[in-house]
């Protein structure tokens, strides 16, 4: 039973690297003002998420107490992309790929490139918030956009 554990733990390590570089390399191609919208709807769903208990900033630690919820976010992201609710889905991907980058060391470098990228949005939060409020008629809560979750500074502290 160990063997074929061992090779679907390679299949999903192998096929997280290839989302999480494709995702990172996808975010590089985008501006700072239109990146600051993504963070400001990744912010807004942290919320959200804390709201309901999850402890989305600490994702190593929550990750050994609840393993289960990268499963919970790929399942809601699935279901935003359903509802056609492409922007909320690419928010919650920030998380899922952080919870992936959390839980295997393989992937924490990374986790620190895609949150090298979404710094550069962070001056543009507001902004991406605002027209966000004007498109939609959402106030997105943006409160501490530029936090890092702990262990996924873009350079090791």
């Amino acid at each position: 039973m160990g063997v074929f554990k061992n090779l679907f733990d390679r299949w999903a390590l192998k096929k997280q690297k290839k989302e999480l570089t494709a995702f990172t390399s996808n975010l590089q191609a985008v501006d700072g003002p239109e990146l600051g919208l993504v963070v400001a709807i990744a912010t807004h769903l942290r919320h959200q998420l804390e709201i309901d208990g999850h402890n989305i900033l600490d994702p190593i630690n929550y990750f050994s107490i609840r393993p289960e919820f990268p499963y919970f976010l790929s399942t809601t992201i699935i279901q935003f992309q359903k509802e056609r609710r492409t922007q909320e889905a690419a928010g919650l991907m920030i998380w899922l790929h952080t919870f992936r980058s959390a839980a295997r060391l393989e992937l924490r470098a990374l986790g620190r490139n895609m949150w090298k990228e979404l710094e550069r949005g962070f001056p543009y939060v507001e902004e991406g918030a605002a027209g966000y409020r004007v498109m939609m008629g959402i106030d997105l809560n943006v409160e501490g956009a530029e936090s890092f979750p702990l262990g996924l500074t873009p350079e090791p502290i």
